[in-house]
Formats: C-alpha cells, structure tokens, sequence
C-alpha cells in the first residue's frame, strides 16, 4: 500500500494546495494528446529486442520460460512473423541461453542482428562497432531455423552514433552486408516497466504488481496514438508503425493483455518486411543520434517541428516515475 501511495502522489503532483487541483498537462489541465480520443485504423509491426536475456537476474529466473511465455502472447494474436533482435554475448556467460534463440527459431520466428554485445556507436569507433555486427552476423548464420526472411538490423539503444561520419560510415557497411535497419516509431519504454516489476516481485508487493500490469495497458495505447498523431503531422498521413518490445519477465504476464487491447482498437499486426515496404522508411534523416531516437524523432529533428504532444512534459508514466517503485 505505500509503494502505491507513493506513486499515486508522484504521478499527480503534490497534495493540493487550498481548493487548487493537481494538474497534469498544459497550465489549463489540458493533456494535449487527447489520450481518451479513439485511434484511426492502424497497421503495426511487432519486433522483440534483446534476445536471449533481458533484464536482471534473480533467484529463479528461467530465461527459456520467459522466452516461451512471451512467444505464447505474441502467437495468441494474429501477427505475422516476427523478428526479434538478438545479441551473442550473454551465450559466453551462461551457453544455455542458446536455447532460447533455437526456441525462437522454432516458433516459426526471425532473428535479426542487434549487434554481437549490445554496442552503442555513441560510444565506440564505427569500425569497432561493425567488428561487432559482424560477429553477430556469423552467429546468426550458425543458428539453425525454421523460417528465412530479410536480414535485419537494429541499434542498440537506438542509438545511430554521434557524429555524420559514424552514422554515414555504418550505413553505408550496412547496405553492403544486405541488412534492413529496422527502425521503430511506437515505444512504450516495456523495459522500464520490467525493471519496476521485477522490483516488486522480489518485494511481494502485489498490490503494486496489480497496478503496474493494469496501467501498462494505457500506458502502451497512449504511445501508439502518439506515434499516429505525430506521424500524421510529420509526413500528412499516416504510416505502417514498428513497435518495439524486449524479451522480459513483465511481459509474461502483460504482453497479451496490451496485444488484446491493441486487437481490440482495431489495430492489424503486419510484418516487418511490410511495415518498412513503407516509402517514410526510404528516408535518411542524416542527423548524428547519440541519444536514441526513434524513426519520428528523427524526423521531427530533421524538419525542425518540435513535438506538440509534450510527451515529456505530459506522460503521466514517464520512466522516473516507474523508477522510484518499489524502491526499498
């Protein structure tokens, strides 16, 4: 219970002063997103990072099971194949985990390459970075799967480097070894969701628990009208939206209740070869990106439109909130 009170007063503010209410939003308590309006037809691609391990480890985590409890959610809708972005490192801690990549294979599912140790060209030499995909890349050629597709890439942290040369000089490595950059437009941060989660579940904190998998719920829908509504004002229309998710222990027990959500809206789980058939994804914002941005946050940058929906100022989930949960 003081878990939840504290976060009840961290989301709304303060204790009121006087007659005055918190408020959330604009001066007025006006949330610009409008996050109670319905969404227009929507297409979206699933795409699951960091396999095989993702989050922390604790007594009884059991990785196989996390992956397979995931695979069940995603195969309980009617999306298309989806690719999950893997690295290879975690295999020198504990070879195990090879089994979660053959699971994944197994289920009919693709892998793509999220770079051998999780690198971020912020960080690093693009010619360290490139080493490292393609360390990833033999891995990948010597996994066995059932399903062939597209070969696929993502940054990690989605970060594109902090300089034009890195991000050109990646790029350009990219298009030579055939990968797709598999970018995303709708982000609900699930990992922060996971880290407060696992907080709790050591905790026994139910009653926090409960919370957690019922907002994520919201908290998932806001971030997909979000990336509709900005889209729209970016590009005039909307596009074919890439969802970005991970491989954790939050979503065994909320990944199908935001996926039947989303199924519910009328939401159509596409492919991701299909959502990047989109024209918007031919587009190189050709800006340095050190600090992870996704495929709309790009192009605001490159168009110089600063976002009118203030997720920053107004999201009522924002990771530091979900930070100071469970918090002993």
């Amino acid at each position: 219970m003081k878990n939840l009170l504290i976060l009840v007063l961290l989301l709304f503010g303060s204790a009121c002063v006087g007659n005055q209410a918190p408020r959330l939003g604009s001066q007025h308590g006006e949330d610009p997103l409008r996050p109670h309006e319905p969404l227009e037809p929507l297409e979206l691609a699933i795409t699951v990072d960091d396999l095989p391990v993702h989050g922390d480890d604790h007594p009884g985590v059991n990785r196989l099971e996390i992956a397979a409890k995931v695979i069940a959610a995603l195969k309980a809708t009617d999306s298309p194949v989806v690719y999950g972005f893997s690295n290879g490192e975690p295999l020198e801690w504990d070879p195990t985990v090879m089994d979660v990549l053959k699971t994944w294979g197994n289920a009919g599912y693709l892998l793509g390459n999220h770079t051998y140790s999780h690198m971020d060209l912020g960080q690093v030499r693009a010619e360290e970075f490139m080493v490292d995909i393609e360390k990833m890349d033999h891995l990948l050629d010597s996994i066995s799967s059932g399903a062939t597709g597209a070969k696929m890439f993502r940054y990690p942290y989605l970060s594109e480097g902090d300089t034009l040369e890195k991000r050109n000089m990646v790029r350009e490595y990219l298009k030579r070894k055939g990968y797709r950059i598999a970018q995303v437009t709708v982000d609900y941060a699930d990992w922060a969701w996971n880290n407060a989660y696992l907080r709790c579940a050591v905790g026994n904190d139910e009653e926090a628990i409960r919370w957690l998998r019922t907002h994520v719920v919201k908290a998932a829908r806001r971030q997909l009208l979000h990336a509709q509504k900005l889209a729209k004002l970016l590009m005039g229309r909307d596009i074919k939206h890439i969802l970005l998710l991970h491989v954790g222990e939050f979503n065994t027990v909320s990944l199908r209740d935001v996926l039947k959500a989303f199924n519910a809206e009328g939401v159509r789980f596409i492919s991701l070869q299909t959502a990047l058939a989109d024209p918007v994804y031919e587009i190189n914002p050709n800006l340095p990106m050190p600090d992870g941005k996704d495929f709309l946050e790009q192009l605001a940058a490159m168009k110089g439109v600063e976002d009118p929906y203030g997720e920053d100022s107004y999201d009522v989930y924002k990771q530091e909130t979900l930070a100071k949960l469970c918090v002993r």
